[in-house]
């Protein structure tokens, strides 16, 4: 006898394999449950490293547009100013039993840098120069057929 969670479970497991035959336009197939488990973890795993690469995109085009707006400080002689900056993604894994929703998982390293110089226009054509680093962990859900955060 099915309890009331697994019956869920598996209810919301073939919502999810029907949301994504409908995204991906995949021709059902008559093959062993286990095949069928595979197939909709490996298209699960395919749209994710997309949308992985899609989300690095976003940050460097958001690192672009930090560096155009740095606000400066200065003094009598130096001005300096941040900005936040990201590394690539470091991992991109759709977790493996994230339950009945399909979860995603982005890791990357989010940095601080400072630029200094004895003026503005001196300054931004230094390298900045990193004064933090943290490692930024970002979950996404799949749900109708798409990642979303």
């Amino acid at each position: 006898m099915l309890s009331f969670s697994r019956l869920t479970s598996i209810l919301s497991f073939c919502a999810v394999a029907a949301t994504l035959q409908a995204a991906h336009a995949v021709e059902p197939q008559k093959v062993a449950k286990g095949t069928q488990v595979a197939s909709v973890r490996s298209t699960l795993d395919s749209s994710f490293d997309d949308f992985c690469g899609e989300w690095g995109r976003k940050l460097q085009e958001r690192e672009v547009y930090n560096v155009a707006s740095i606000k400066w400080d200065s003094g009598t002689s130096w001005v300096q100013g941040t900005y936040v900056g990201y590394s690539k993604p470091l991992s991109c894994a759709v977790e493996p039993d994230s339950g009945t929703v399909p979860v995603g998982k982005i890791v990357y390293h989010e940095f601080v840098y400072e630029k200094r110089g004895p003026s503005i226009k001196a300054a931004e054509v230094e390298a900045g120069q990193a004064v933090e680093t943290t490692e930024v962990t970002e979950i996404f859900r799949f749900q109708n057929g798409k990642w979303v955060y």
